[in-house]
């Protein structure tokens, strides 16, 4: 009975192949986008089970609908809709949970799978090659990861330092944005603010650069690591530090100090023949004085290149050194010495080994005082001190030598300086001085008839700023050291000893010759080298430091 019934039955009578596999390659994809929701769930640190779940209860009841619709084209259509819906709304709950980079299926997602990602990281490292701390080149990194969005926020935020001549910059967080301030030749300014996002990534890469833990957000690190451009290597010094908003981020630029000399740092030519004709002596002590930030210690590093390195034995005891000299031992005293020795005795266990040269620096306690005056019999000794002029450093020392004879019985010298921005000289300004100005600064009428001053900023027909390209609008390149000196002699020596008051110790220092600070740099002015407002400036800053610095310490 069966046999009449079978040639009636024929494949694909009551199954539709073309449909079939639709179903077939529907439940794939359902299964694929299923397996990648968990895993990108684990990845973005979101709800693994509740997504998962989502997905999988919406193709499996899209896939009923489909097959018991009596319409095919209109299931198809509900579970197409219904999966790819748990879809977008995965992705868009995802994107809101991390970094822009990591977002898919935005405008910057479909940009990045049509462009050319080698040369687009090669145009954003604008020419810097990167060097780690350990001296290793490092490789620009993969395009659309964190490392590489921390290169390019870097490469663009150096290249900007280099540009405008930056020593220092710090970057604070805020709420939304972090704030940025910016040292250019010793003035501190403020830039534009950076983005958050951007600037979490910048840490995340300068931290690998200066080999710095990337995980630790709140104790305090410093490293270092240098970049390469142009042919020439700068040297970055970082630190980070944790607060309640986030981390901020510190650059230092690390100065070169072995090819400073006398002649170039703005020792006027009496200065430096007194400073050179201390070559010639084998002992003495000379005080180098100044406020914080004003160049003490490359003064300090001048002086001391000032001598032959390989006819003499020159060493330093600093706390916070500002480089590298060449040729010289430096002896670092840090907070991990205080536990077993103290900054005096340190500095007598570094005399004992027979030096002919001695640096010391940042001297504030009488005991390192004492032994500096009782080395200067037989060594030639360089100490810094925190001072604003010459008077003020002497009236210091015998305080802190504790009895005036000690104080200046190998006293040779005090050289105090202050660090001022010099005019550009591609965009300065000239001018007629008022007569009355002149008699105001001492300068005799008819010596000096040309002044100057910083250059305005000329601007398009549309309003944009034209800058200097020397100077980048700031009106000054670079900086130049001012220095008050005085230098002692025998009659000079007991001159003081017999002296009752500081008064008359500086009626003897003027009586020498000495030119006071102001006076120094008004010589400056009158040359084209500075503008007045400039010496103001910089005299009252360091006023106001030195001030601050007296309060502190009462």
């Amino acid at each position: 009975m069966l046999q009449p019934l079978l040639p009636s039955i024929e494949y694909g009578g009551y199954i539709s192949l073309a449909k079939l596999l639709a179903i077939i390659a529907a439940f794939y994809i359902w299964l694929l986008i299923s397996n990648w929701i968990h895993k990108d769930a684990r990845a973005v640190r979101t709800n693994v089970k509740l997504w998962l779940s989502i997905i999988l209860v919406t193709g499996f009841l899209g896939l009923l609908v489909w097959l018991f619709v009596p319409l095919f084209i209109v299931g198809s259509l509900v579970y197409i809709i219904a999966v790819l819906s748990v879809t977008m709304i995965y992705i868009i709950h995802r994107n809101s949970r991390v970094a822009s980079f990591e977002k898919i299926l935005n405008i910057e997602h479909l940009k990045r799978l049509f462009s050319n990602d080698e040369k687009k990281m090669a145009q954003a490292s604008k020419g810097l090659q990167f060097i780690t701390a350990n001296g290793n080149d490092v490789d620009t990194p993969e395009a659309n990861s964190k490392e590489a969005y921390g290169f390019k926020v870097a490469c663009e935020l150096l290249v900007d330092f280099l540009w405008r001549r930056v020593s220092d910059a710090v970057l604070m967080p805020g709420a939304e944005e972090y704030s940025v301030s910016v040292t250019i030749d010793g003035v501190v300014t403020k830039s534009d603010p950076l983005d958050r996002e951007d600037v979490e990534y910048l840490i995340y890469f300068i931290k690998q650069l200066a080999d710095l833990d990337v995980d630790e957000k709140r104790k305090p690190q410093k490293g270092s690591f240098k970049i390469r451009k142009d042919g020439d290597t700068y040297e970055w010094e970082v630190s980070t530090a944790g607060s309640r908003v986030g981390e901020q981020l510190k650059f230092h630029k690390s100065q070169e100090h072995n090819i400073i000399s006398i002649k170039d740092v703005g020792f006027d030519s009496k200065q430096i023949e007194s400073i050179k004709a201390l070559k010639e002596v084998k002992d003495g002590l000379v005080l180098i004085a100044g406020p914080k930030e004003s160049g003490v210690t490359s003064t300090l590093y001048t002086l001391l290149r000032n001598h032959d390195a390989f006819l003499n034995s020159i060493v330093t005891l600093e706390k916070r050194p500002a480089g590298e000299i060449e040729s010289v031992t430096q002896n670092i005293f840090s907070l991990s010495d205080t536990g077993t020795s103290t900054y005096d005795k340190r500095l007598k266990s570094i005399v004992r080994f027979g030096p002919d040269i001695v640096g010391v620096g940042d001297v504030e306690d009488s005991e390192t005082a004492i032994i500096c005056n009782e080395s200067a019999k037989k060594k030639l000794i360089y100490v810094t001190i925190e001072s604003p002029n010459c008077l003020d450093a002497m009236k210091k020392w015998i305080k802190l030598s504790k009895d005036k004879s000690l104080a200046t019985e190998n006293l040779r010298g005090i050289v105090t300086v202050r660090l001022m921005r010099k005019l550009c000289e591609e965009c300065r300004e000239a001018y007629e001085p008022n007569p009355a100005t002149l008699k105001k600064l001492n300068i005799k009428p008819g010596s000096v008839t040309t002044l100057y001053r910083p250059g305005e900023v000329e601007y398009t027909r549309s309003g944009k700023p034209i800058y200097c390209d020397n100077c980048q609008g700031t009106g000054f390149y670079g900086r130049t050291a001012v220095f008050e000196t005085v230098f002692i002699n025998e009659q000079m020596r007991e001159a003081i000893n017999k002296a009752k008051t500081m008064q008359e110790i500086a009626l003897i220092f003027r009586k020498s010759g000495m030119l006071l600070m102001q006076e120094q740099a008004i010589k400056k002015v009158a040359q084209g080298e500075l503008a007045m407002h400039e010496v103001v400036r910089a005299l009252k800053t360091a006023a106001k430091s030195t001030s601050t610095s007296k309060k502190k310490k009462a």
